[in-house]
């Protein structure tokens, strides 16, 4: 009869010794950020009321920010785009009756020529 089969002298890396170690421990078990622990509060808001001073200060100033308007400003640049817009207004009414004008001119010289043709075949 065969020797009972010893077990294999290599483990593995696997599952070696998991209950040996302590929960949380494990390198899986954590994320990179988590390592180091939460930071206490009083360190992490120690500077929010200084920057929140310095915001408050520029709020207000004329050079802060070029891409604010006032409301001068706005109502002068509505009051030239009205300006404008009713030049354009005037300008295509214009142009409109002076076409009206000129096909109601072509209509009667056809007209004329129309009927200076009846009176040629007439003769």
């Amino acid at each position: 009869m065969r020797p009972a089969p010893k077990e294999p002298a290599y483990q593995g890396t696997m599952n070696r010794g998991l209950s040996a170690r302590k929960p949380g421990l494990d390198r899986g078990d954590r994320s990179r950020s988590g390592s180091l622990g939460p930071k206490p509060a009083e360190k992490r808001y120690r500077y929010y009321d200084e920057d929140e001073d310095e915001d408050e200060e520029d709020y207000d100033s004329e050079g802060s920010s070029d891409m604010e308007a006032g409301i001068f400003d706005v109502d002068k640049e509505e009051e030239m785009a009205l300006r404008i817009a009713r030049k354009e207004d005037e300008e295509a009414l214009r142009e409109e009756e002076e076409l009206k004008r000129k096909k109601a001119e072509r209509k009667k010289m056809l007209e004329r020529m129309n009927s200076q043709a009846k009176k040629k075949k007439a003769y």
